[in-house]
C-alpha cells in the first residue's frame, strides 16, 4: 500500500536525522524536511491513540522500528514493550 511505501520512506529520513542531529526529535515545522516534522508528531499522536486502545495507524511493528533507532515518545510515556510486558504477565 502507498503509505506503506510513505512510512519506510519518512523512517529512512528519521534515521538520516538521527545520524545528524544524534536524537529523533524532530521540530514539527522542521525547514529542512517539513513533511518529516510532521510525520513524527503523526506518529506521536497515532501511538498516544494505541495506548488509549484507540484505532491507530502504528502498528507494533511500528513501534518497534521506530524504538530502535532511538525515537522517544512523549515525556512519561510507557514503550509499547512495557505494555506488551504488563499484558503478559
Amino acid at each position: 500500500p502507498h503509505g506503506s511505501v510513505t512510512w519506510k520512506l519518512r523512517l529512512g529520513e528519521l534515521h538520516e536525522f538521527r545520524k545528524k542531529y544524534k536524537h529523533c526529535n524532530v521540530p514539527q515545522h522542521f525547514i529542512d524536511n517539513r513533511q518529516l516534522g510532521k510525520w513524527v508528531c503523526t506518529q506521536r499522536s497515532a501511538y498516544k491513540r494505541m495506548m488509549d486502545g484507540k484505532t491507530s495507524t502504528l502498528t507494533p511493528d511500528r513501534v518497534t522500528a521506530l524504538e530502535e533507532i532511538g525515537f522517544v515518545w512523549p515525556h512519561g510515556s510507557v514503550t509499547w514493550q512495557q505494555r506488551l510486558g504488563e499484558l503478559q504477565e
